[in-house]
């Protein structure tokens, strides 16, 4: 994906079933290139589909912050997802993250509606 003006974090699709109608590519972030210029930018993990964490930290003051995105497919989805492991893995890194500064959580459950 190109945005001009901004730089993308991803963490594309492992695998995609072979009934899937459209290209599944998983989660990411674009993040503008003058908050590249103010901040350390790294991905804190993508191995698990769908979720992502990402890591910014000032320059200067070094203050950090951890966001992460995720996506729950729903029910009727061709992308099979565990729920329980798709939580767990989310809360097991709220956890491992939580001593790195605020953390932000930007999710689609579509599994709940």
């Amino acid at each position: 994906m190109n945005i001009p003006g901004c730089q993308w974090f991803g963490n594309n699709r492992k695998s995609l079933h072979v009934n899937a109608r459209v290209m599944l590519c998983g989660v990411g972030f674009f993040v503008k290139d003058n908050c590249i210029d103010h901040y350390f930018v790294n991905i804190l993990d993508d191995n698990y589909d769908d979720v992502l964490w990402l890591k910014c930290t000032d320059k200067i003051t070094r203050f950090s912050n951890c966001t992460c995105v995720c996506y729950l497919p729903p029910s009727n989805s061709t992308i099979n997802v565990d729920v329980n492991e798709l939580y767990d893995t989310i809360l097991s890194n709220v956890y491992v993250f939580q001593n790195s500064g605020p953390l932000f959580i930007v999710c689609d459950f579509n599994e709940l509606l």
